[in-house]
């Protein structure tokens, strides 16, 4: 019979309800007294003998951690000692929201992700503090097998030897797995096992990203709480790990409420357990050979059992990721889309994941006014990993009503879908073409640019990215052979593809002459990942004028080549001395991937008679965040000179009017708009397909936004 079952019926109800303040004396009964020797034998049989006395409704054996004497047991514990308050902080300081817990009537009297499938193979940190690092991982494993249905174990010798914080077998935290999985990624247990010698210098750079998260939600403290979030998977936990419950075998442990020194999963209850009192099932880090096969009963509030704790936000690694590379207007116009005409347009694509794309279409739709998509969708052959396609003929079809101006920047999305995955990019073209003033694509040297580092390092290169399943940087520049990005260099033993902590380094241009050109923009390819500026900031600066930078909230991390268009007229129009500065300025923590830039142009809209094909900058509403939006949306808007008001409204796609973002005054210019994901009401609104339209004058400007959860 299962040692909790005895526990829920049978004369000794009464001894099992005697009061926890008799198990705080067992703390002094493990170790010897000074007139003996201590063996493990002797310590069972102190222990057994006092349950026996007492009536506690547990069982003391053999264990892996009580087969060494008490004073070399420091190192099966590891979690540093907090309060839950200051646990608390700590969370907030990552957290996306907070877990709203269900009413106690709506929670299951117990739970057990054994039984549905949840949990992973039970693990031994031996004598290595490091507990922390197995509680964390194992939330990971279990999590990513409720998801796929499939086991993969992850390395707590990563997060021991690769956190930001100095962690290790003296102990440690959650973040200092939870961090690392966000800026870097958690890597398989194959490529990084747990054995001697745990702590060590970080190797992870050469193996493949199995998952990471993109934040966390917090967990408080308290039973309803606790339980809500182990129905979403088995979650992180602070206990009580030294004293007797080093001993236990089976049945419900009540121990002290001392304070916690160890972390483990929680991944269960039963509120019938311990005659009604209710216990939490655990899984612990000491092996099979400590209490039932490595897990747990602990009655509720003992033990020192608490939160806060964290909700996973899991991103997979996607099989297929198929979006734009490049394209082509065809046609007999030296590839040049006219006012009142059709065009066709070619799109190239690349499956930039690591897997194989099937049964691959694409859908394009316009996001300019004045612009119909007669042929939206076209068909595209299977890619492999980072191969590409172009659309099969007839391509895609256009047409421009005859009152949209040259010199429209017309917005185009691209939803690519494939067996595997649906994925949105975006893409640019301007009406009646434009000039180009200056083209670098990095072929044939470094065509006069230079590069150095203000602060700390500089880690700007031209080469060819070492590209790893799942990380950060691309495998190929946008086009050629060659790009400027942040740590490309494949020959140092530094090298880990992330930018340096505590550095501000640069890339800029030689100085451009753009004398009688107009409308002058900045045309370039973008890969780039990096940490929310409020901590990292990524910038562009036109003669030391900033013109843009990575949004404040939400990591810029771009998972596929992306075509980057900014309007830099106010700097650069009729100027002979344009210098362009690609920034990176990077805090002492979080660090990702960085710039990687290619194919830069400044051209003009102005064509080669003189004709000023843009007389005024429309109305234009951009998104900049990557698409899908997990979390929160940052938008661009541009006011034309002459306007002095806007509307700007976000619909679903049924067209319901879910929130106002703007409705009134407002100055010419740019302006940053930010969408949390929720209505009016601050309610969270499901995933899917939204559409966020500004209104100004007679002009609009209309953007689709991707909500995912």
């Amino acid at each position: 019979m299962h040692p909790v079952s005895l526990l829920r019926s049978g004369p000794v109800r009464a001894l099992c309800l005697m009061t926890l303040t008799m198990v705080v004396a067992l703390a002094g009964t493990i170790a010897a007294t000074a007139d003996e020797v201590w063996s493990q034998e002797r310590e069972i049989a102190e222990l057994q003998r006092q349950i026996e006395e007492n009536g506690w409704c547990w069982t003391a054996g053999p264990t892996s951690v009580n087969a060494v004497p008490p004073e070399e047991r420091e190192g099966f514990t590891g979690q540093i000692p907090l309060t839950p308050e200051e646990i608390y902080e700590i969370l907030s300081a990552r957290a996306i929201g907070e877990l709203e817990a269900l009413p106690r009537d709506e929670l299951p009297t117990s739970w057990d992700w054994r039984e549905l499938g949840g949990m992973t193979p039970v693990k031994n940190q031996r004598a290595c503090g490091s507990c922390w690092a197995f509680a964390a991982v194992g939330a990971l494993e279990s999590y990513y097998k409720i998801t796929t249905g499939e086991q993969l174990l992850f390395s707590e010798k990563q997060c021991i030897r690769c956190n930001e914080y100095g962690y290790g077998c003296n102990g440690g935290n959650d973040d200092g797995c939870y961090d690392l999985w966000t800026w870097f990624g958690s890597v398989p247990q194959s490529c990084i096992p747990y054995y001697y010698p745990y702590e060590g210098p970080c190797e992870h750079s050469d193996c493949e990203i199995g998952a990471r998260i993109t934040g966390t939600t917090i967990v408080p403290n308290g039973i309803e709480y606790l339980k809500t979030a182990v129905m979403t998977h088995p979650v992180y936990i602070h206990i009580r790990g030294s004293g007797a419950i080093q001993s236990y075998t089976g049945g419900c442990f009540a121990g002290p409420n001392e304070g916690s020194d160890h972390a483990v999963l929680l991944c269960g209850w039963d509120d019938d357990a311990c005659y009604g009192n209710g216990a939490w099932l655990i899984k612990n880090s000491w092996g099979t050979g400590w209490g039932e096969s490595g897990y747990g009963w602990i009655q509720f509030g003992t033990s020192s059992l608490h939160g806060p704790t964290s909700l996973l936000h899991l991103e997979l690694p996607p099989e297929a990721l198929v979006a734009y590379r490049s394209h082509e207007v065809l046609g007999d116009r030296d590839g040049i889309i006219l006012p009142g005409a059709e065009a066709q347009i070619a799109v190239t694509v690349t499956n930039y994941a690591s897997g194989d794309a099937s049964g691959v279409t694409g859908e394009l739709t316009c996001l300019t006014p004045g612009v119909s998509v007669i042929d939206g969708t076209a068909g595209f052959s299977d890619m492999a990993s980072w191969e590409s396609a172009t659309s099969a003929a007839p391509h895609f079809t256009i047409e421009l009503d005859p009152t949209v101006d040259p010199g429209t920047l017309l917005e185009f999305a691209l939803v690519m879908n494939s067996d595997q995955a649906a994925d949105t990019s975006a893409f640019y073209e301007f009406v009646s073409g434009y000039s180009v003033i200056y083209a670098e694509g990095f072929e044939g040297g470094d065509g006069g640019w230079t590069h150095g580092a203000t602060t700390g390092v500089d880690d700007w290169s031209r080469g060819v990215p070492r590209w790893l399943a799942n990380h950060w940087d691309p495998k190929e520049p946008a086009s050629g052979d060659f790009l400027f990005g942040n740590d490309l260099n494949n020959y140092t033993p530094a090298y880990d593809g992330l930018y340096p902590n505590q550095s501000t380094n640069y890339l800029q241009s030689p100085l451009i002459d753009c004398t009688d050109y107009h409308d002058v923009h900045l045309k370039f390819s973008r890969w780039l990942c990096a940490e929310e500026s409020r901590w990292d900031i990524a910038r562009i600066l036109v003669n030391g004028t900033e013109i843009w930078t990575n949004p404040y909230e939400g990591h810029q991390l771009d998972r596929s080549w992306v075509p980057a268009i900014h309007d830099i007229s106010a700097i650069a129009d009729d100027n002979p001395s344009v210098r362009i500065r690609f920034e990176l300025q990077a805090d002492q923590a979080w660090k990702f991937g960085g710039w990687n830039v290619d194919d830069v142009q400044l051209i003009s809209l102005m064509d080669p008679s003189g004709v000023d094909r843009h007389p005024s900058a429309p109305l234009a509403l951009r998104l900049e965040s990557p698409n899908p939006v997990l979390g929160m949306a940052h938008l661009q808007l541009e006011i034309p000179a002459s306007a002095t008001a806007a509307r700007v409204e976000l619909f679903d796609a049924t067209g319901r009017s879910v929130r106002l973002l703007h409705d009134g005054d407002i100055e010419p210019g740019t302006h940053a708009l930010r969408w949390s994901g929720c209505d009016a009401s601050g309610q969270r609104l499901p995933a899917g397909a939204y559409y966020c339209r500004a209104t100004c004058g007679t002009q609009s400007s209309v953007t689709q936004i991707t909500l995912v959860r």
